[in-house]
């Protein structure tokens, strides 16, 4: 049976009263009973000995007959579920790139307003590191670019050295050992044989000759090898006059004019430990005077 809100009782019509002699009065008229549903909730259901009527968003039966009648609710609709809306890749990853940048720039605020306000202590904190630091003029050179080929570099690191012969008389015309440098097996180091100056009083032309590892009977007198710059000591050793067995690889020949005259190698000219070079004169007078000096790098 429906009960409820839902049934809406109607009353049946008034008696009839007598209007003259001799006529009784007659019953009222009959009643109705309305059901009434919201459509969406219940849908348009059946009702046994009504028909239903769509009224707005409501469905109604209208019971208005004699007799015992039951709406039963037939069925309720499936509601049909709301799809989730998915998210366009497109945005989620803008939004991702935009929200790593709002955090980047987030830090990189952060960042700034430290330095802002501990300037003033980070600018002591280095001058009071320079301050500790002794200035090294050839280092700042180096890294400040004005040194810029290997040998300016070497020279002020203290690898460069120079040895002379000073004046070396050849008292024949014959070929003369003047100069030998020998790098010890066990010196660690490389040499690289940058510039040879050799000068010459004779007015006519001497030859220069250059061999690589000679037979050495006796090395002769002990030359000074000098640094380019304080603080550097070399591991080679150097001999005027030595005594020569013999001569070894010849690896250049030369001409030397009056003038004199001066061989760059760029450090491309390399005695490795145990080898030795040995520079030879020879005059085209007796009693020349003449001078050899060289420098190079040890690495």
């Amino acid at each position: 049976m429906i009960t409820g809100s839902a049934i809406i009782y109607a009353g049946g019509g008034g008696g009839g009263g007598t209007t003259g002699e001799g006529q009784g009065s007659q019953a009222g008229g009959s009643g109705v009973v309305i059901v009434s549903w919201v459509t969406a909730n219940f849908g348009a259901n059946t009702c046994a000995g009504a028909t239903p009527t769509i009224n707005g968003a409501n469905t109604y039966c209208k019971f208005d007959s004699v007799g015992n009648w039951t709406f039963t609710l037939v069925s309720l609709p499936t509601p049909t579920p709301t799809p989730t809306p998915q998210p366009d890749p497109n945005t989620t990853l803008l939004e991702s790139i935009l929200s790593e940048s709002q955090s980047i720039q987030g830090i990189l605020d952060s960042v700034l307003a430290f330095l802002t306000s501990n300037l003033n202590d980070l600018l002591s904190g280095i001058k009071l590191q320079i301050d500790k630091l002794s200035f090294d003029e050839d280092s700042f050179l180096k890294v400040t670019g004005k040194l810029s080929s290997t040998w300016e570099i070497g020279t002020a690191e203290g690898h460069g050295f120079l040895v002379t012969t000073d004046v070396a008389t050849l008292s024949t015309k014959n070929e003369t050992s003047v100069l030998l440098i020998q790098n010890p097996l066990s010196s660690g180091k490389t040499m690289r044989l940058n510039k040879l100056l050799i000068g010459t009083s004779s007015q006519q032309s001497n030859t220069l000759r250059i061999y690589r590892n000679p037979l050495v009977a006796s090395t002769g007198t002990a030359r000074d090898i000098n640094a380019l710059n304080t603080g550097g000591s070399s591991v080679m050793q150097a001999f005027k006059f030595p005594t020569i067995s013999t001569k070894g690889s010849e690896l250049d020949s030369l001409i030397i004019s009056s003038s004199g005259r001066e061989i760059d190698y760029g450090l491309g000219f390399y005695i490795q430990p145990g080898e030795s070079v040995l520079m030879t004169l020879q005059a085209s007078v007796v009693n020349s005077d003449n001078t050899i000096s060289v420098d190079w790098l040890e690495e």
